[in-house]
């Protein structure tokens, strides 16, 4: 393409970049279950590089899962409020206490004339008439349980059941957190290449060791150091080509994304960073690179 305002194409050599370097680290010590990826190998976002063993965290999600279900089954039971086999059910309840209150007041009396006529103890009244109040609560609890449930419930009660529930998911939430931290993989967006791997199967490893390193080469950089007079006017967003000498009649179509405001002293450079897609890896990093800038 003609060069624009009559000015010729920059050219210069460099070295390509990978757009970021990254080494995975464990979060917590464990043994090495499985190594997923080697070297050489691609990775997207989430897939695992390292796998430890997560057995005791997975009973634990299991655990939280079944804590979370328990919640909101007796939330949704507090929101719908009683239903008619419970309320037959409390009113059974209560008939029967209220026969074994009749029985222990009866006893009572009975009790009562048979010691006036001196053929039953004191110490056997006695007992009677603790039986009789035993029979008195049990009929009340009866009677107030029975209230409880064809009042429905409290706005209170289903709040309450709602906090727990909250809680139960939250606990699940770091359960499977801390599940997640058995694989050792990147987040970064876009797909890397796996560089070293570090570990085996069934190493013992401690909290904090680099197991991984993963570089992303979607895009490539070239940094260049060129004369202050030459690059003058030049600005981000400048159409620029890369090639290298590694593939012949190749290039990969880019910008340049940085342009250095400050001239170095000593050499009397500009620092120019020029970025470009890389499809398909083609072009690795740590290889030559010749660069042309249109202006």
């Amino acid at each position: 393409a003609p060069a624009e305002e009559g000015k010729e194409p920059l050219h210069a050599a460099g070295f390509l970049r990978a757009e970021a370097h990254l080494q995975l680290a464990v979060r917590r010590a464990g043994l090495v279950l499985s190594v997923e990826r080697l070297e050489g190998d691609e990775v997207g976002p989430g897939e695992p590089v390292v796998l430890l063993d997560d057995a005791e965290e997975r009973i634990q999600v299991a655990l939280a899962r079944n804590d979370v279900e328990t919640a909101e089954i007796n939330l949704a039971k507090i929101r719908s409020g009683p239903r008619p086999e419970d309320l037959e059910r409390a009113k059974a309840f209560l008939a029967e206490s209220q026969a074994g209150l009749d029985l222990a007041e009866r006893t009572l009396r009975a009790d009562i004339e048979l010691q006036k006529g001196g053929i039953l103890s004191d110490l056997s009244r006695r007992r009677s008439e603790r039986m009789l109040d035993a029979a008195k609560a049990q009929a009340e609890g009866r009677r107030l349980d029975l209230v409880l449930l064809e009042k429905g419930s409290r706005p209170e009660d289903v709040r309450l059941a709602e906090v727990e529930v909250e809680r139960q998911r939250s606990r699940l939430a770091q359960r499977e957190l801390e599940a997640a931290r058995a694989r050792i993989a990147g987040s970064r967006e876009g797909r890397a290449v796996v560089t070293r791997v570090w570990v085996e199967e069934g190493q013992w490893v401690e909290a904090g060791r680099v197991v991984a390193e993963l570089v992303y080469m979607d895009r490539l950089r070239v940094e260049l150091d060129l004369p202050g007079e030459s690059v003058e006017g030049l600005a981000r967003g400048a159409k620029a080509a890369i090639r290298s000498p590694r593939h012949p009649g190749a290039e990969l179509s880019g910008a340049v994304t940085r342009v250095s405001p400050v001239l170095d002293a000593a050499s009397g450079t500009i620092r120019i960073v020029v970025e470009a897609d890389n499809p398909g890896h083609r072009f690795r990093p740590g290889g030559e690179a010749e660069v042309e800038i249109r202006r």
